[in-house]
């Protein structure tokens, strides 16, 4: 069985979607703002670009930087078609909390279920609520 070899080479496949990956996380911290990984991302693209040219690997190099390209654009194409609905000045929201729930310093990050905005039904809502007070889970905001 072994004298056949491999029929599929893994490298091939496995290298491209890691690049698409760090494709789609990149263009997600671009969209943010952070700068520190944009930063470290193009460190990253230059010495990809260096390595392979000093190797004389012309064909990965043009296959993972596409690959690159389309999961940032995939990024943002899906960040353009995703419309919410937006409020504008004062609203009412009521709703239960979750079991998902961040303490942060300042502020909590709270997913809410059973919700309500200016008496509009939503769906898993999730807001950030300033101060250090006690939210457990199933508690009405």
């Amino acid at each position: 069985m072994e004298r056949f070899g491999k029929l599929i080479n893994f490298r091939y496949i496995f290298y491209p979607f890691l690049i698409l990956l760090l494709g789609i996380n990149i263009a997600r911290d671009i969209f943010a703002g952070n700068v520190w990984t944009i930063v470290i991302a193009v460190l990253l693209i230059l010495c990809l670009i260096i390595g392979c040219l000093l190797r004389k690997a012309y064909k990965p190099l043009i296959i993972l930087l596409c690959c690159f390209i389309l999961g940032n654009g995939l990024y943002f194409l899906g960040n353009l078609t995703f419309v919410g609905k937006e409020y504008s000045g004062t609203v009412s929201v009521v709703g239960r909390a979750t079991d998902d729930i961040s303490d942060y310093q300042y502020s909590s990050s709270i997913v809410l279920d059973d919700v309500y905005i200016d008496g509009e039904k939503a769906d898993n809502v999730r807001v950030y609520v300033k101060g250090s007070g006690e939210i457990n889970v199933g508690n009405l905001i």
